[in-house]
């Protein structure tokens, strides 16, 4: 009498925990975050505090921290305007933001250099305003480049946008605001207004933040 085979089931595929799917999105949002391999490795567990005296780099890192933390809880909150000396770690700690918003809450930001942003490509331009697309945006490195006409009106544009629909933008420069306003209003833009135009919505949406400390690229 001849035995008939039972066949095995087939097996589901095993469906990806949520660990898994996790990992995934983390590593996309990562890979689209304009950070590079260079900004990827700043974080805040590696930030070289090197102003030992008064603890500014200690307090400031700490208000970064918190605003990365409790941002999912608080998508209401205004923007950051960093601003210090060269060399005291103002883009490592930007970049630590977007890196913590990404790793540990799983929240999308975007990283650009303010000379990277296009001048002509209206379509790019539309979306960084849109907060639906970058809930985050950061902007690295204002007035470090001379800032024409265009650039002006493009800056007041993300800026005011992203302020009345609630998406924050964060900035890191060299100058205060009221730096960067005189700069802009002694040019050939006088006539315009642009230095307190600008200066005026980022005051209106960011929170002001000094850094201070030693310049790390006189030590290397």
């Amino acid at each position: 009498m001849t035995r008939t085979k039972i066949e095995e089931p087939v097996k589901a595929p095993k469906r990806p925990s949520d660990d898994v799917k996790r990992e995934r999105e983390i590593g996309k949002f990562l890979s689209n975050s304009g950070l590079g391999k260079t900004g990827l490795m700043k974080v805040f567990e590696n930030f070289e505090e090197r102003d030992t005296k008064n603890f500014n780099q200690t307090t400031i890192k700490k208000v970064l921290t918190k605003w990365a933390d409790t941002y999912l809880k608080n998508l209401n909150a205004k923007g950051i305007y960093l601003y210090g000396p060269p060399g005291v770690g103002k883009t490592h700690l930007i970049c630590a933001v977007v890196n913590r918003l990404i790793r540990k809450h799983l929240a999308f930001a975007y990283f650009l250099k303010i000379g990277d942003i296009p001048r002509n490509d209206q379509t790019v331009l539309d979306e960084l305003c849109d907060p639906g697309l970058y809930p985050v945006l950061v902007l690295d490195d204002l007035g470090s480049e001379k800032l024409t006409e265009r650039m002006l009106e493009i800056l007041f544009r993300i800026v005011d946008s992203r302020m009345w629909r609630c998406g924050p933008t964060l900035f890191t420069s060299n100058l205060s605001l009221d730096e960067l306003s005189s700069r802009i209003d002694s040019s050939e833009f006088a006539w315009s207004g642009w230095g307190q135009r600008l200066s005026g919505r980022l005051r209106e949406s960011c929170h002001i933040l000094f850094l201070e400390g030693l310049d790390a690229r006189k030590g290397m």
